[in-house]
């Protein structure tokens, strides 16, 4: 026998009409999942998820920032630099409030995405350093280092490793040039060559 609540709406009015007319069995219950026509004993939470998600266009960078193995927080920052949404000092001179427009790092260019990641002499010593272990002739700037990454992605292990390296370093030099703004002073050593 159902015990239903009194419907509100027309809908529900439909729903416990038709209701009335199933009748019941001594049979145990049982569940099945079906997903696209197929039904399955086993609840599967990444079909339900992609059954779920609507269809997203493919982005030509998402590979270089949504990868296997890498760190969330380092995956995270790469995504707000490709948009170019990070607090650069040039960006917040847009914004109409007052700061000096030169680089952290550096203290001679102004500051911006491209400038920051890798046109900066710092950041470029950073990351042709990491690249130089990593075994790659690293690209010099934000645009030639992005289509360097992509170029890596569907290769081998070193490959997605050498993308991990090239996702952390834009996070220790971001974390680096923020240590200098709000703490101020030389920290991690910068300034100093990798192998001193």
């Amino acid at each position: 026998m159902w015990f239903l609540h009194a419907a509100r709406t027309e809908n529900q009015v439909s729903l416990q009409a038709h209701l009335t007319t199933l009748s019941l069995t001594d049979q145990e219950d049982y569940y099945e999942w079906e997903i696209d026509g197929t039904v399955s004993g086993k609840y599967s939470m990444g079909l339900v998820y992609q059954e779920l998600r609507q269809e997203q266009e493919v982005v030509p960078w998402g590979k270089i920032v949504w990868n296997r193995g890498g760190i969330p927080k380092h995956n995270f920052l790469v995504w707000l630099f490709v948009m170019n949404r990070c607090p650069t000092r040039d960006r917040i001179l847009g914004w109409g409030l007052q700061t000096d427009p030169h680089c952290l790092l550096c203290n001679s260019g102004m500051e911006t995405r491209d400038h920051l990641l890798f046109d900066c002499p710092v950041s470029w010593l950073i990351w042709s350093e990491i690249a130089r272990r990593c075994n790659l002739q690293s690209a010099r700037g934000w645009s030639d280092s992005n289509s360097q990454m992509k170029a890596l992605v569907a290769g081998n292990v070193g490959n997605r490793l050498t993308l991990i390296a090239w996702q952390a370093s834009i996070y220790w030099i971001w974390h680096e040039r923020n240590e200098r703004l709000f703490v101020g002073g030389l920290h991690h050593g910068a300034n100093r060559s990798p192998d001193s």
